[in-house]
């Protein structure tokens, strides 16, 4: 589950959004896309990728 979080939002980057997560859903269409996955794209205009420590999280 872990590297599909990754995946996507490592996608999101390279395609100009501020960040991304999946939402689980998934279809295959047979148009010639192959297996597709939903995902919540956070435009870059009205969010923004933030670090934060891991330890202010506790």
């Amino acid at each position: 589950m872990e590297e599909r979080f990754r995946a996507v939002n490592d996608w999101a980057g390279r395609n100009g959004y501020a960040g991304a997560f999946p939402n689980f859903h998934q279809a295959d269409y047979n148009d010639g896309r192959g297996v597709v996955f939903g995902v919540i794209a956070l435009n870059s205009g009205v969010a923004r990728a933030i670090d934060v420590p891991s330890n202010s999280l506790r």
